[in-house]
């Protein structure tokens, strides 16, 4: 059995969430699956090379989110589409996206 067969079993097996329904190589990154584990706080993800990586969202949250918008953006992507959130966590700017996608107005902060 190879790694992708193996992998999309396991992924189906727990119902995790795979790249659109399949196991298929994503020449990109490589996710086969991905999910959210709340009881460590930490979104897994099956890799095309072999690898798991386990990102420990606390430490991404505390590094790249400067106010609560941002994190509530950070904590929808975990929740909602855990593979777009180790994307732009292993390839991306998380940074940049945030500031993109939030609006802090001052008058909002008081």
């Amino acid at each position: 059995m190879n790694w992708g067969t193996a992998a999309k079993l396991l992924c189906a097996s727990f119902g995790l969430i795979l790249r659109n329904n399949s196991a298929e190589r994503d020449e990109k990154m490589g996710i086969y699956c991905a999910f959210y584990d709340m009881d460590d706080n930490k979104v897994w993800v099956w890799q095309s090379d072999r690898n798991i990586v386990a990102i420990d969202c606390t430490a991404v949250e505390n590094a790249v989110a400067e106010n609560l918008y941002q994190k509530s953006e950070l904590d929808y992507l975990i929740w909602n589409d855990p593979i777009a959130y180790a994307e732009l966590v292993l390839n991306g700017d998380p940074e940049k996206y945030l500031r993109e996608v939030t609006v802090c107005r001052a008058e909002e902060l008081k």
